[in-house]
């Protein structure tokens, strides 16, 4: 079968348009339109407006001294991310123990390590059935260096089931 000119400029015109338009429907912001129970080890946040992802983040959870459970979530950007018997909840940095929350920060120009001075983490869900958790969170940091001190700020922070591994 042979196609007119006008009938190969039409098909032409359809193919384009799959190409660029379709993609704007499935993508925002780089990240796929899927719900959250279809997105498995995802761990993102804004570090001074800079997109910060690992899409294969893990966490563990295990007993320590006393039989307490400690929930561990592993990056390389925040060097502890730990909850002390975590439960679903909100956990308000400035007021929490660090046996609550303990979070640090590394900055990766100086190997610095920062404390959150304010922030929070909600963790939505802890399930330990199927070993997911998935929570929110953002902080502000305080950067200090011999002779100059830099805010770090924290925003759009999130973890979408994380795999836990028990230990």
């Amino acid at each position: 079968m042979m196609l007119s000119g006008f009938e190969k400029k039409i098909l032409t015109g359809f193919i384009l348009a799959c190409l660029f338009i379709l993609p704007s429907f499935l993508f925002n912001n780089k990240t796929l339109l899927f719900s959250q129970k279809e997105m498995y080890g995802i761990f993102s946040c804004k570090i001074n407006g800079k997109p910060f992802l690992i899409d294969t983040a893990k966490g563990s959870m295990r007993k320590i001294t006393g039989g307490e459970k400690q929930l561990t979530l592993n990056n390389n950007r925040f060097v502890k991310f730990v909850f002390l018997n975590p439960r679903p909840g909100y956990i308000d940095l400035q007021k929490a123990s660090k046996r609550e929350a303990y979070i640090r920060y590394e900055d990766p120009a100086t190997n610095m390590i920062c404390v959150p001075e304010r922030g929070y983490v909600k963790i939505q869900s802890l399930d330990e059935t199927n070993k997911l958790v998935s929570g929110e969170f953002e902080m502000d940091f305080t950067l200090r260096v011999p002779g100059k001190t830099t805010q770090v700020k924290v925003t759009e922070g999130k973890f979408i089931n994380v795999p836990l591994v028990f230990k």
